[in-house]
């Protein structure tokens, strides 16, 4: 009984953080709409931060699961760098995931909206708790990116593409249904995935 009422008011945070954002989001709110009474956030979390924490390390730990292998290949292969060709599958393997992942339900909508929410304006708390989860697999890409393009890309615009690559990912989940509208989608098929990836690639990789 104790972890499904932990479990409901984690699923209920989860909804109002991406709605409302960390700051507005009242824990008495959560606790009325999980059905919790008010001693349960200090009891399973310590307190506010302690259950935004919570809601982030889901986030988090589903994201590093879709990338196991990947990482794995990254660490074994920083010895060899640079190698333009490996560089660049690489680096197409991690770009196909997050997109995947962010087209996918193994990630909820909310949980999107509020990767898609600290990514735009990170939260005070965000900054504390996860200091290094945006930069994170943003340096990996950099890195690879630039091996990839071997000298024909400098390092400070391959951050400006990391970055306008990631806005792009995330704009597949806050700008859904105006994507699939204008393309003429009934969803995010492995077709349209492909199609999504192929204009990413365009713009990254210089031939």
């Amino acid at each position: 009984m104790k972890s499904e009422t932990k479990e409901k008011i984690v699923e209920t945070a989860i909804y109002e953080f991406a709605v409302k954002g960390y700051e507005p989001t009242a824990t008495r709110d959560v606790l009325a709409k999980a059905g919790a009474n008010v001693a349960a956030i200090s009891y399973y979390f310590g307190n506010k931060q302690g259950l935004y924490a919570e809601v982030l390390k889901r986030i988090l730990v589903r994201i590093n699961q879709k990338f196991t292998d990947e990482m794995e290949e990254y660490q074994n292969e920083l010895p060899l760098r640079p190698c333009p060709q490996k560089s660049e599958a690489l680096l197409k393997r991690f770009i196909r995931g997050f997109v995947e992942l962010f087209c996918s339900d193994k990630l909820t909508t909310a949980m999107c909206m509020i990767f898609v929410r600290e990514y735009v304006e990170p939260s005070p708390s965000f900054k504390e708790l996860f200091q290094g989860l945006n930069t994170h697999y943003r340096q990996i890409f950099v890195d690879l990116l630039v091996d990839a393009n071997e000298g024909k890309m400098s390092y400070k615009e391959a951050v400006l593409q990391v970055v306008m690559l990631f806005s792009s990912i995330f704009m597949l989940v806050s700008r859904k249904k105006i994507i699939l509208d204008a393309m003429q989608w009934k969803g995010y098929s492995p077709k349209a995935v492909d199609e999504i990836l192929t204009v990413f690639y365009r713009g990254l990789f210089r031939k």
